[in-house]
C-alpha cells in the first residue's frame, strides 16, 4: 500500500508540474498575442478620439502591416517622428498581419485624420500568402477574406486605396515597394516580392503619386552585403514565432536576433531590423522634406520612380517624378 501511495504522489507531482508548465505556456501565448494585436500608440482612432488640433503641424499617416506597426519589426514610424520633430504629427496606421484588402476596409480611420501626407507600405502578407496555393487558401480562411490572395487582387486593392484617398483627402500620397521576403535574392519569395513591387510602381505611375523604392534599395544593399545564412521559406512561420518570442518574452533586441540568424536587414523572413527600418525611414523622410521645402502646385522629385507627369488635379499638387537614386 505504501508503494502504491508513493507511486500516486510521484505521478501527482509530475502532473502538477505539467499543469503549471501548460498554464505558463498559455499565459505566455496570450501575452504575446496581446502584444502583437494591440494598436500602435498614436494610431488613427486615438488621434481622432482625442481630436488633437493641428496647431500648425503637418499630419502624416503611415499605413501598413506589422512592418509599419513596429511591434515585432523595428519601428520606422518612430524613427520618422524623431527625425521630423514637433512640427509634424506622425500617425502609425500599421496593424499586424493585415493584407491590402483589410487596409481598404479601414480607410475611414485614415481619412478622419485629415492627413497632409500618406505613405502606404502594404503587400508583404499578400505576396507571402500567394507563394503557394495552400498558403493562399489558409490565409483566405484564417483572415476571412472574400478571395484568395493573388497579385491581380492585390493590384485591384491598391488602386481602390489610392482612388479613395485621392477623392476624399487632399493628402500627398507615396506608395512604397515591398521589402524582400527573406534575403536569398534568387529565391522564389524574393522574385514574388519583386512582382508585387512592380504592381506598386504601376499603380503609382497610373495615379500620379510618389513611388519610394524600398525593394530596389534593399536588394541593392543585399547584393553588396549578402547574408551569412539563407533561411528556408517553408519555415517562415517558425522563424517569425521564434523571433517574436525572443524579442517580446526574453527581451532580446531585434538586431541581436538578426545577427544570430545571419541576416542583414531582417530579424526573420518578413520583419525588419534597425538597418532595414532605416532604409524605409530614409525614403519617407526624403519624401516629406520635399514638401516641407517646396509646397507649390508643381513639385519635382527624385525618389526612384520612372519619369512621368501626373494628370492635373485641382485638389492636389501634380507630381513630376524623375529617375533617381538616393
Amino acid at each position: 500500500m505504501k508503494l502504491d501511495l508513493a507511486w500516486f504522489y510521484q505521478r501527482r507531482s509530475i502532473l502538477g508540474r505539467l499543469a503549471i508548465l501548460l498554464a505558463l505556456e498559455w499565459v505566455v501565448v496570450k501575452y504575446v498575442q496581446y502584444m502583437i494585436r494591440r494598436p500602435a500608440p498614436g494610431n488613427p482612432r486615438e488621434y481622432v478620439r482625442e481630436k488633437k488640433p493641428h496647431a500648425g503641424k503637418r499630419v502624416i499617416v503611415c499605413i501598413g502591416d506589422s512592418i509599419t506597426r513596429g511591434e515585432v519589426s523595428y519601428n520606422y514610424v518612430d524613427l520618422i517622428q524623431a527625425r521630423l520633430g514637433d512640427r509634424f504629427e506622425v500617425i502609425n496606421a500599421g496593424i499586424n498581419s493585415e493584407l491590402s484588402y483589410e487596409v481598404l476596409q479601414r480607410l475611414d480611420q485614415v481619412i478622419a485624420c485629415e492627413p497632409d501626407l500618406v505613405t502606404i507600405l502594404i503587400g508583404t502578407n499578400d505576396a507571402n500568402a500567394s507563394i503557394a496555393d495552400e498558403g493562399a487558401l489558409w490565409t483566405m480562411q484564417h483572415r476571412k477574406l472574400p478571395l484568395k490572395p493573388s497579385i491581380g487582387w492585390y493590384e485591384e486593392n491598391m488602386e481602390a486605396i489610392v482612388e479613395r484617398l485621392q477623392s476624399e483627402t487632399r493628402a500627398h500620397i507615396a506608395l512604397l515597394s515591398l521589402p524582400p521576403i527573406g534575403e536569398e535574392l534568387q529565391s522564389q519569395p524574393v522574385r514574388t516580392t519583386r512582382w508585387f513591387s512592380e504592381v506598386v510602381r504601376r499603380v503609382a505611375r497610373r495615379y500620379g503619386v510618389a513611388y519610394l523604392p524600398v525593394f530596389e534599395q534593399m536588394t541593392d544593399y543585399l547584393t553588396e552585403h549578402p547574408p551569412a545564412e539563407n533561411l528556408m521559406h517553408e519555415k517562415w512561420q517558425w522563424h517569425s514565432v521564434k523571433a517574436i518570442f525572443e524579442s517580446k518574452v526574453l527581451g532580446v533586441e531585434l538586431d541581436e536576433i538578426s545577427q544570430h540568424q545571419g541576416l542583414v536587414l531582417h530579424s526573420d523572413m518578413l520583419h525588419l531590423n534597425s538597418h532595414g527600418a532605416c532604409i524605409v525611414a530614409d525614403l519617407i523622410e526624403n519624401f516629406v522634406r520635399h514638401f516641407e521645402v517646396d509646397d507649390r502646385l508643381e513639385q519635382v522629385f527624385s525618389i526612384g520612380a520612372a519619369s512621368f507627369s501626373a494628370p492635373a488635379n485641382p485638389a492636389r499638387s501634380p507630381l513630376v517624378l524623375t529617375q533617381g537614386k538616393m
